[in-house]
C-alpha cells in the first residue's frame, strides 16, 4: 500500500550503509522526473529501503514523502531487505548505459524544449537557489551509474563501429573496443585503441609511405609523422616527403641499424629528434602558440592531452638520448 508520510516521521534507525554516494545527482533526477520508486517503510514508519532517496528528498525540501508500507518483515527480514536492496541487482554495462542515456535523452529533450519555450530556466525552487538546471544529457546519464564523459567515449566508439564509410579493420577494432569496455567496465583504454586505429588509417590515407611504419609495428611513429607532415604546405611538404622516403628506404635496407659496436647511430637519433621536434612544434602552432597552450589543454579531451604529452615526452627523451650518445665523443674531442 502506498501512502504519504511526513518526512520527519520516518525513522532511519541503525543502517549498515554509511556512504550514500552522490546524493546531489539523485536529487536533480528526482526534481526533474519525480520520485519513481517510493520509499519503503514498516507500519511503525521504520525505513526498510530507500535511504538515498530519503536523503535526496530532504535536500530538496520535501515535507511529505510517498511510501510503500510493507507488513510482512520481522527483524531478520529488515536486515536482509537492506542487504538485498544493495546487492541483488546488476548494473548497466557501459554500452547498455550509453544506449539507456540515448533513450532517456530522446524522451526528455521535448520536455526540456517546452520548458525553455515557456521561459522556465530554473528548477521549481527545490534545488539550491542559483544552481543551473542540469543539461538533458547530464540528467539522462545520472541514472546509469556512469559519467557523461565516459558515455561520450562509448558513443564515439559506437559511431566508429557503425560507420560504413570507415575501413572494416578500423570498424572491427572499434567493435572489439566496445566489447572490452563491457568486459572491463572501463572506457579509457579501449577508446584509445579505437581512436588510434582511426588515426592510423588517416595517417596512411594522407601519406601512403607511412604504411611502412604500420607494417613494422610502429603505428605510433606513423601517427606522429603524419601529424608533423600535416603542419607543412608546398613546397616544404614535398621536401619533407622526399626526406621521409629516403629514411624509409634506408630503414628497409637496414642502414639505420648499427652493424657493429662502433657506437650509437647518430643519424637515426637525429631523425627521431627531427620528427619529435616537428610534432611538438605542430602542437604549439595548432594550439595558438605557447601563450594559449594552457587554455587549449583546459578545453581538450583526455585523449588529446595524452597525445600532446606523449609528443613532448618523445622530444625530451630523444634529446636526452642524443646528448648521452654524444657525451663520449665530446670527451674524446677535449
Amino acid at each position: 500500500m502506498t501512502v504519504e508520510l511526513p518526512i520527519d516521521a520516518i525513522t532511519v534507525g541503525d543502517r549498515h550503509r554509511h556512504d550514500l554516494g552522490a546524493i546531489a545527482s539523485l536529487a536533480e533526477s528526482i526534481d526533474t522526473l519525480g520520485l519513481i520508486h517510493p520509499v519503503v517503510v514498516t507500519p511503525d514508519h521504520r525505513l526498510v529501503a530507500g535511504e538515498r532517496r530519503l536523503a535526496a528528498l530532504r535536500s530538496l525540501g520535501w515535507d511529505m514523502v510517498p511510501v510503500t508500507v510493507i507488513h510482512s518483515l520481522d527483524e531478520a527480514g529488515l536486515v536482509l531487505a537492506e542487504q538485498h536492496e544493495n546487492t541483488c541487482r546488476k548494473d548497466f554495462t557501459l554500452t547498455e548505459a550509453a544506449a539507456m542515456r540515448a533513450a532517456v535523452t530522446e524522451v526528455l529533450a521535448p520536455l526540456a524544449a517546452e520548458r525553455m519555450k515557456a521561459g522556465v530556466s530554473q528548477p521549481s525552487g527545490k534545488l539550491p537557489e542559483g544552481k543551473p538546471r542540469p543539461q538533458t544529457r547530464d540528467v539522462a546519464a545520472s541514472g546509469t551509474g556512469y559519467s557523461g564523459r565516459t558515455l561520450d567515449k562509448v558513443d564515439r566508439t559506437r559511431e566508429l563501429a557503425d560507420d560504413t564509410t570507415v575501413p572494416e579493420p578500423v570498424r572491427e577494432t572499434a567493435r572489439e573496443a566496445l566489447a572490452e569496455m563491457d568486459r572491463t567496465n572501463n572506457a579509457d583504454a579501449a577508446y584509445k585503441k579505437a581512436a588510434e586505429a582511426q588515426q592510423l588509417h588517416g595517417a596512411i590515407t594522407d601519406f601512403p609511405d607511412l604504411t611502412h611504419y604500420a607494417d613494422t609495428g610502429r603505428q605510433d611513429d606513423a601517427i606522429r609523422l603524419a601529424a608533423a607532415l600535416r603542419a607543412y604546405t608546398e613546397p616544404e611538404l614535398s621536401v619533407r616527403l622526399d626526406a621521409l622516403r629516403r629514411t624509409i628506404a634506408a630503414d628497409k635496407a637496414g642502414k639505420l641499424t648499427p652493424k657493429n659496436d662502433e657506437g650509437p647511430d647518430y643519424r637515426a637519433l637525429a631523425d627521431k629528434m627531427f620528427y619529435a621536434a616537428n610534432n611538438a612544434s605542430s602542437v604549439i602552432t595548432n594550439s595558438g602558440g605557447t601563450d594559449t597552450i594552457t587554455t587549449a589543454i583546459a578545453h581538450a579531451d583526455q585523449l588529446t592531452i595524452a597525445n600532446w604529452r606523449s609528443q613532448f615526452q618523445a622530444l625530451a627523451a630523444t634529446c636526452h638520448e642524443l646528448a648521452q650518445a654524444c657525451t663520449p665523443k665530446l670527451k674524446v674531442m677535449k
